[in-house]
């Protein structure tokens, strides 16, 4: 009779030997749990950020005059319609993201658009060239040729990728954009 009563006070050795292994065991795996959700936020507070940049930057790019767009976002400071140096560029940044082995406030993010320098007569927007990254070579200004022409005056379609290179809180990340613009007219 002693027996079942302090039996129903207590827990015997054996039972805290099994249960508390099992406890520990749950703890650990609540805590891993605990870590993960803290890194899947970082990420995905990253991807928010880096997502919306390139949103931002092909809004600003449909917001230009069309005729401007090529020579405003290439890589190419001399074309710019202000003068050298007055457009946005092909680079930009993105606040809180640093580029793989540089400093946060570097750039980050490229604007790629078809572009060659010719020997003699310098940047151009041409037809003819094989790009894979752009999908070229494509028929730029509507005319149904792919020609050895510039066509920096007369472009109605323009391939462009938004590329985004960035250390992430857990290594380094990438997100790359393809779109092709072409002209609104009213």
């Amino acid at each position: 009779m002693r027996r079942g009563r302090a039996r129903a006070h207590g827990y015997s050795l054996l039972e805290l030997v099994v249960a508390l292994p099992i406890m520990a065991l749950a703890f650990g795996l609540f805590l891993g749990s605990t870590s993960a959700a803290k890194e899947l936020r970082q990420v995905q507070r990253e991807n928010t950020a880096v997502i919306e940049e390139a949103r931002i930057v092909l809004e600003r790019m449909r917001n230009e005059d069309w005729s401007e767009v090529w020579t405003l976002y290439n890589a190419i400071p001399g074309d710019d319609p202000g003068g050298a140096g007055t457009a946005p560029g092909n680079r930009f940044s993105i606040a809180g993201l640093a580029p793989p082995g540089g400093a946060v406030g570097d750039p980050v993010g490229q604007v790629f658009l078809p572009a060659f320098k010719h020997p003699s007569l310098g940047w151009q927007l041409r037809e003819d060239r094989t790009d894979t990254l752009l999908g070229l070579p494509r028929d730029l200004s509507g005319d149904e040729q792919v020609d050895t022409y510039n066509h920096a005056a007369d472009y109605t379609v323009l391939p462009v990728v938004v590329k985004i290179e960035w250390q992430g809180a857990y290594g380094p990340r990438e997100l790359t954009v393809h779109t092709v613009m072409t002209e609104y007219r009213r």
